[in-house]
This record gives structure tokens, C-alpha cells and sequence, in this order.
């Protein structure tokens, strides 16, 4: 009974939703810890499927006011009757819906990443979705006078969720525009097993051991402090090592990859 209950255990999956059972036993004793066992996975499953769709409702039910609260804004600011002291009041508002839109799903996907529910995987290229997100933010980058340097490696994959793989690069990759200097560099570099995105920048005013803590944030006031802590916790999902350092006027983001993810071509 010990045994066969252990086993269950190990088997139990939240996200297949699956009820538990477990074979009774002619000791009293295994019959009672089963009895609770079985009491105590009911409820984590019950309050991992009431936060999923919490997750869900949330994400849905607080996004539509918000867009239609910037959209009211954005119409307002049409109006020819406004004075310069309420378009600035205007302006500051717009600014703050759109931050707390930004940090709402921010939240929502830390919450899904932390909940499991991202389990489809399959092979991907990583230089293809860097290439691709290079090219969506090339604006960015050449407003900024940004230089990039990038060797890619056809050669290596990776088994990861592809949303997931979007939001890491994407991520990764803004930091490095956002926080950088006007004409400055950004390299992007593969190793045998890492990925690096490098920028040039000061010195960060926190520490370097905290940098992918959720709000935190260096001198600059811009963003709201959770694009590296959504990198960590993907990192997290799938074992990999985030390393930060800074050298010689760079910034540098490493993640170390799960060596059991990597699929070298």
C-alpha cells in the first residue's frame, strides 16, 4: 500500500485534471493517510484550476476597461478646446493606463509561467526568432543610433514553448535598446551552450545580484521593472542558468540553456 500510494504521487499531474483513487488497504492506518492524501490533492487541484481560470478572467475582464479607457484619452486629446494644462493632465493619464496595461499582463504571464500552463514544446531555431524580432523593432534601433552585432548559430535549437521563446528574446532584446546609449552598441553572441545580449550603458545604481528581481530598476525611470524578472522565471520553467555582469562599459545578459533542451544540428 505504501508503495502503490508513492507511485501515485509521483504520477500526479495537475495539468491533466485527473482524479486520484487509491486501492484500499486491510491496515486501518494506510487507509486513513490515503483518505487524506486523496483530501489534500483534491484541493490543490481544485485551487489550481480556480487560479487558472482566475488568470484567465483577469486577463480578459481588466484589459477591455483599460483599452477603452485609452481609447476615451486618445479622443479627448483630439478636442480643440482643450487647454495646455489639460492636455498635460491628459498626456500623464494616457501614461498611466498604459503602464498599468503593461504591468497587468505582465502579472498575468508570470502568474501562467508560475501555473504550468505553458506545456506544448517543440524544436525552434533561436537565430530565426531573433532575426524576426530584430527586424520588428528595427525602428527602435535606428532612432536610438543603436550598432548591432549579431553571429547567429543556424546550428543550435532548442525544445521550448514558442510563446515563451518570443517573450525571453523579445525581452532580452528591448532591455538592451531601452537601456542603452544614443549611437550606442549591442552585441548578441552565441556560445556553445549560452546566449548573450550585450549593450553598452553606465553602470546600474542597483545591485547586479538583484537586476532580474521583479521592479527592479536601474537610473533610467523608464518601464515598469518587470521584463527581466519574466526572463528569470521562463529560465526558471526550463532550468536554464540568467547571468548578469558588467565589463569594460557593457552590460551583459547571459542565459546558460538546459543542455537537455539543446538539439545541435
Amino acid at each position: 500500500p505504501f508503495y502503490s500510494a508513492l507511485n501515485k504521487l509521483k504520477r500526479f499531474d495537475l495539468h491533466r485534471g485527473q482524479e486520484v483513487s487509491f486501492p484500499k488497504s486491510r491496515i486501518a492506518e494506510f487507509n486513513t493517510l490515503n483518505d487524506e492524501l486523496k483530501k489534500l490533492m483534491d484541493k490543490v487541484s481544485d485551487d489550481y484550476q480556480n487560479l487558472k481560470e482566475f488568470t484567465e478572467n483577469m486577463s480578459h475582464e481588466t484589459q477591455t476597461p483599460l483599452a477603452i479607457i485609452r481609447s476615451k484619452l486618445e479622443l479627448l486629446l483630439q478636442s480643440e478646446n482643450l487647454q495646455p494644462d489639460q492636455i498635460t493632465a491628459v498626456y500623464a493619464t494616457l501614461e498611466a493606463v498604459n503602464r498599468l496595461s503593461k504591468m497587468n499582463r505582465g502579472l498575468i504571464l508570470l502568474t501562467r509561467i508560475e501555473n504550468e500552463q505553458f506545456t506544448e514544446e517543440q524544436e525552434l531555431n533561436l537565430s530565426k526568432i531573433i532575426h524576426a524580432q530584430l527586424d520588428l523593432l528595427d525602428s527602435f534601433i535606428q532612432s536610438r543610433g543603436i550598432h548591432v552585432e549579431f553571429n547567429p548559430n543556424e546550428s543550435l535549437k532548442i525544445i521550448m514553448n514558442p510563446y515563451l521563446a518570443d517573450i525571453l528574446v523579445s525581452n532580452l532584446l528591448s532591455n538592451a535598446i531601452k537601456y542603452n546609449v544614443e549611437n550606442g552598441k549591442m552585441k548578441i553572441t552565441f556560445s556553445e551552450n549560452a546566449l548573450t545580449f550585450a549593450n553598452s550603458g553606465t553602470p546600474m545604481s542597483v545591485d547586479g545580484h538583484t537586476v532580474f528581481e521583479r521592479f527592479r530598476k536601474g537610473q533610467s525611470k523608464a518601464g515598469i521593472g518587470m521584463g527581466l524578472s519574466i526572463v528569470k522565471r521562463i529560465a526558471d520553467f526550463y532550468h536554464f542558468q540568467p547571468s548578469y555582469k558588467y565589463e569594460d562599459g557593457m552590460h551583459y545578459f547571459t542565459i546558460y540553456f538546459n543542455r537537455s533542451k539543446l538539439v545541435m544540428g
